[in-house]
């Protein structure tokens, strides 16, 4: 979908922005395109889930199961636009208090449609919800990172379910230079974008402003 989407565009270099599984899609495709990957920021995450090479065959088999439960799934018809918002607050990650009821409809707006009986659908790809089949190997995560050239942001929530010593980890494999890799950790949860919007911008505008159109950061942070 992203390659078919750049080749549409015809961008020659573009800026990943990527929150939770798609941080973890973005720094293997700026690894294996340096040099149209100008600039990266993510949010909580940095590369996929890893599993040991020990490991891969019980992964794939949970993987395999989970995915022919998914298929026998019906996509549940909701009768009204609350329930379908209520859905989402259920199954928001545990811990992110700040995600409420205006985050939830936020993410209802991209991921629901109401079908032809007046009732909602989510339009999720029920697949995501599966392990990988092929969960890649940590060596083989860490080709990919350090094969990245372009700044790099990473921003993390301060009560985030992603363990802060892998990112660390990941942080030092990055091939771009030590002083274009950044790491600032932010109030609040997994969706921390969307339940505090401002504090991320900020970051993000001020690190785009700097690495991709070589602002002076000493007189921004000014501003």
């Amino acid at each position: 979908m992203t390659i078919s989407l750049i080749l549409t565009l015809k961008w020659e270099k573009f800026t990943f922005l990527a929150h939770s599984m798609a941080a973890g899609v973005a720094p293997w495709f700026a690894g294996a395109l340096p040099d149209r990957v100008q600039a990266m920021v993510l949010l909580e995450g940095l590369g996929f889930w890893t599993a040991p090479m020990s490991d891969l065959p019980t992964s794939m088999g949970r993987a395999l199961n989970q995915l022919s439960a998914l298929e026998e799934k019906d996509n549940k018809v909701y009768p009204t636009w609350d329930a379908v918002v209520e859905r989402i607050l259920e199954g928001h990650v545990k811990g992110d208090s700040e995600f409420d009821r205006e985050a939830a409809a936020t993410l209802a707006v991209r991921g629901a449609r109401q079908d032809s009986t007046g009732g909602y659908q989510f339009t999720r790809d029920l697949r995501v919800k599966a392990l990988s089949l092929l969960r890649p190997h940590n060596e083989l995560n860490e080709v990919f990172l350090k094969a990245v050239r372009c700044p790099l942001l990473v921003i993390m929530a301060e009560n985030t379910f992603v363990s802060l010593d892998v990112i660390h980890s990941r942080l030092k494999a990055v091939g771009t230079t030590p002083d274009k890799v950044k790491l600032v950790k932010v109030p609040g949860g997994h969706h921390v974008h969307l339940c505090r919007p401002d504090v991320v911008a900020e970051l993000v505008d001020r690190f785009l402003l700097v690495e991709t159109l070589h602002h002076d950061y000493q007189k921004l942070s000014r501003l």
